[in-house]
């Protein structure tokens, strides 16, 4: 016992020695700028602008406007304002997004409340889905699911206009509302 301690509090004074910009670093210039957060463990991260978790660990909620990234990497929750790209990471609880969802093998634990009128999952495993009304509608609102994605729970288009490309590897386990679905597998 006296060992894990000391190895804990060695770990400790290694990650409190190491300096946080050593672990940050900005790639580009002007709104195209991307930050980059890489091995980091953190409480929750508000951010503004492009910014990419790398083997990054965030209890909380990861919320703000921009871009986001997410590689390798662990979040409590998501509320964003801006695309977002997802691979090789989970999501503990639940996504609040408007925008653009690119997801790939990954974990949405929780719900997906997606203001979008695009997204795709491959190779992922979520909760439900909701996708609301994006106003102006004007064509349909379209979730691509692909490479063994599984949704445990419902999807639910709320403007009716919902479709919904379903390989045959990919499974919808709850109910499908206001989308009709093509290339079907449902269990």
């Amino acid at each position: 016992m006296k060992s894990v301690a000391l190895s804990l509090l060695a770990y400790l004074l290694t990650l409190a020695t190491t300096p946080l910009a050593a672990k940050v670093e900005q790639h580009g210039e002007g709104p195209l700028s991307t930050l980059i957060y890489r091995d980091l463990v953190l409480d929750h991260l508000k951010i503004e602008g492009g910014v990419r978790l790398e083997g990054t660990k965030v209890f909380g909620k990861v919320e703000g406007k921009g871009r986001l990234t997410l590689y390798n990497a662990t979040v409590g929750q998501v509320d964003l304002k801006g695309p977002l790209v997802v691979t090789g990471s989970e999501v503990k609880g639940d996504l609040h997004l408007e925008g653009l969802l690119l997801g790939s093998n990954s974990l949405f634990n929780g719900e997906i409340l997606a203001y979008s009128s695009d997204l795709l999952l491959s190779t992922c495993v979520t909760g439900g889905i909701t996708i609301p009304r994006v106003l102006p509608i004007e064509s349909s609102q379209i979730l691509t699911l692909c490479d063994f994605t599984v949704v445990r729970g419902n999807i639910i288009f709320e403007s009716g206009r919902g479709e919904i490309v379903l390989d045959k590897t990919s499974r919808i386990l709850g109910q499908v509302r206001g989308a009709t679905v093509k290339g079907s597998r449902r269990d």
